[in-house]
This record gives C-alpha cells, sequence and structure tokens, in this order.
C-alpha cells in the first residue's frame, strides 16, 4: 500500500514523501519439510519445528523439501549426533541423494537435530539466496517409558 504524506518544512518547502508498506509474516516457512521412508519412498508425515520422532521412525530416515515457489537448488544441512550436507539440484530436493527409484538414507540416533534448508536461485547453490528454514526436532528411544501411566486394554 502506499501512502504521501506531504510537509511544509521550516524554509517554506514542500516536501512529498512516498512510503510503501509492505507486510510479511516472519514465521511462514518456504518450505514443506516431509519426513520419508526411504526404503518404500513412504511419506511418514510432515515434520516441522520442535517435533519429535522416534528411533523406529528415525530408520531408512530422509527429507524432502517441498519449495513454496520456483527455485534452481536446495541446500539442506542437518547437524546434530550426525552430520551431513546435500546439495539438490532436482526436485524433490532430498536431505540424502536420491537419484534412484528410492531415496538413499540415514539411521538416525537419539539426539537433538537441526536442519537448515536454503533455496537458491541458480543450481548447485549459486545465483541469489531466496530463503532459509531452520527447524529443530529431536530422536528418542522407541522403547515404552517405564514412568508412563498403563494402558488399559479390553
Amino acid at each position: 500500500m502506499k501512502k504521501k504524506h506531504t510537509i511544509l518544512s521550516h524554509l517554506n518547502k514542500v516536501l512529498i514523501f512516498t512510503f510503501i508498506l509492505v507486510s510479511f509474516n516472519l514465521n511462514a516457512q518456504f518450505y514443506t519439510l516431509e519426513h520419508i521412508r526411504a526404503s518404500d519412498d513412504a511419506v511418514l508425515g510432515k515434520i516441522t519445528d520442535g517435533a519429535s520422532i522416534t528411533t523406529t521412525s528415525a530408520t531408512t530416515f530422509n527429507i524432502n523439501a517441498i519449495p513454496s515457489s520456483s527455485i534452481g537448488s536446495t541446500v539442506l544441512v542437518l547437524t546434530g549426533p550426525i552430520t551431513h550436507t546435500q546439495t539438490d539440484s532436482t526436485a524433490p530436493y532430498a536431505l540424502y541423494d536420491d537419484n534412484n527409484d528410492f531415496d538413499s538414507s540415514i539411521d538416525l540416533t537419539k539426539g537433538a537435530y537441526t536442519l537448515t534448508v536454503t533455496a537458491w536461485s541458480g543450481l548447485g547453490a549459486t545465483g541469489t539466496q531466496i530463503a532459509q528454514d531452520t527447524i529443530n526436532f529431536i530422536v528418542t528411544d522407541s522403547k515404552i517409558d517405564p514412568q508412563a501411566p498403563p494402558i488399559l486394554t479390553n
């Protein structure tokens, strides 16, 4: 939205300023991140900041990053107990190489992870950086918590 403001200066000169108001959501994610079981390419769900994943669902683990608009490439950087960096110029943009019928993958170990996903205008992480999303997630044991209340069945 454009707004014009006219100000009379102390020198009796008219100054006209034009302001353009821009609104955007700082919390919006550029990417939708899908948790993939690479052994059969099954989408297990979306992964978001603060997610908790069990070690059972972290086997043959991969993430596809689906951008909200057209891009040239993506760089995915995983840090935590296991680290990995992937530059991908072909959709779906995957944390682990996805050149075969099924994605490559890793079995994540227990711990806290950070995933940073950066969109670039050109192939191979060249050109202009378009957007960057960062999420944190944890991988926990899939064992039953001995402190949890029992589950009653009929």
